[in-house]
């Protein structure tokens, strides 16, 4: 009866203490990839520590990892995403290489816009080494030269290593990771670029079309598609990263900037479009002065967002949304009423706009 009860107790005591154990001790380690194995999905591997002070130190943050601070990402799917948030963000991702070689690996970050980015990896002697970078620095303060933040790695043969990850960010925060091993790393970079090529390219076509149609027809209607058009195409590429990259690649605090900045201004350029096409002055009044309304909002938005971007941030994305859906009712109530031009604006546009109300609603969520 004394050996059964001690037994019990010895049980209860070693469940209580792997509950108690720290995120080290029960998540599993990523193992990286041969070649040829392509991307691996790290989100559900991280484990993150909030720092709402923005004063922790790799010091101070390897003591909470070890004692069991950190929050698991198990159950996130593609992305970690904090919200808008002035906090920073620790990751921590532990890595194992069961290669009888050295494995060279690259952990790709693909969202541009996060405006501090520090990898914090271990060299051959164990010693932590910083890389520091982000969208808020210069893009010569990158790894490689990519769009995306992209960190190479050595892992030793049948050996692991533990990284730490520091993300801030003015905007909405939202970090998706992948580990390529670095050849196939090469292959993804071959036919991402292609891809930015080719689009980029096709938009340019668009542009130079719409602006000789302009000039031959001397239409305002196609000056303003332009504008959009262009406003649009430069939006995307602050989106992308390849704006940094190719544009503005020394400019400081620009890249958030010039990202909301640009989607306010292609917003001016769709509504005023849209007043066009649709003759809402006439067909709608009441509306089209909301319209206006709306505007004048994204006109002043840019000046806002120099003051106080991380400030106006979640206001920014709610005025996104709305000003989408208002313009989607505006075309679908055109179609209703069975207008001409309203169904052409509706194919050429909602499309877009439903697209457009994912990144905000992303961030909110």
């Amino acid at each position: 009866m004394v050996v059964r009860v001690f037994l019990r107790w010895v049980v209860t005591l070693c469940c209580g203490l792997l509950w108690l154990a720290p995120v080290s001790l029960w998540a599993q380690p990523l193992q990286a990839g041969a070649p040829g194995t392509g991307a691996r999905d790290v989100t559900p591997h991280w484990a993150y520590l909030q720092d709402a002070s923005n004063t922790l130190t790799l010091e101070q943050v390897q003591q909470a990892y070890a004692s069991g601070q950190f929050t698991a990402a198990q159950g996130a799917k593609t992305e970690l995403s904090f919200g808008v948030t002035a906090s920073a963000y620790w990751l921590c991702l532990a890595l194992h290489n069961p290669a009888d070689q050295a494995s060279a690996q690259m952990l790709e970050i693909a969202n541009p816009r996060i405006s501090v980015v520090d990898l914090y990896a271990p060299d051959a002697s164990g010693t932590y080494r910083a890389v520091q970078t982000g969208a808020d620095r210069p893009f010569a303060s990158r790894a490689l030269a990519n769009r995306n933040f992209v960190l190479p790695l050595e892992l030793a043969p049948r050996a692991g290593q533990v990284l730490y990850l520091r993300v801030q960010s003015t905007i909405g925060l939202i970090v998706p990771g992948q580990l390529w091993p670095a050849q196939d790393f090469e292959h993804h970079v071959r036919n991402d670029y292609a891809a930015q090529t080719w689009y980029f390219g096709m938009a340019s076509a668009m542009l130079l079309f719409n602006l000789m149609l302009f000039i031959a027809l001397r239409d305002r209607i196609y000056l303003l598609y332009v504008a959009f058009a262009l406003c649009t195409v430069l939006t995307i590429a602050s989106k992308n990263g390849l704006a940094s990259e190719f544009l503005w690649p020394g400019t400081l605090v620009w890249t958030n900037l010039s990202y909301y900045g640009g989607a306010s201004l292609a917003l001016v350029a769709l509504l005023a479009f849209t007043r066009a096409m649709l003759t809402t002055a006439t067909t709608l009044p009441r509306v089209d002065r909301l319209l206006r309304g709306l505007m004048v909002a994204h006109l002043l938005a840019p000046v806002v967002y120099w003051l106080a971007i991380r400030t106006v941030a979640p206001v920014a994305l709610v005025l996104f949304l709305l000003t989408a859906l208002v313009l989607i009712g505006v075309g679908v109530w055109g179609v209703f009423k069975r207008m001409r031009t309203a169904y052409f604006y509706t194919n050429a546009f909602v499309a877009l706009l439903l697209g457009g109300l994912i990144t905000p609603i992303r961030t909110l969520a």
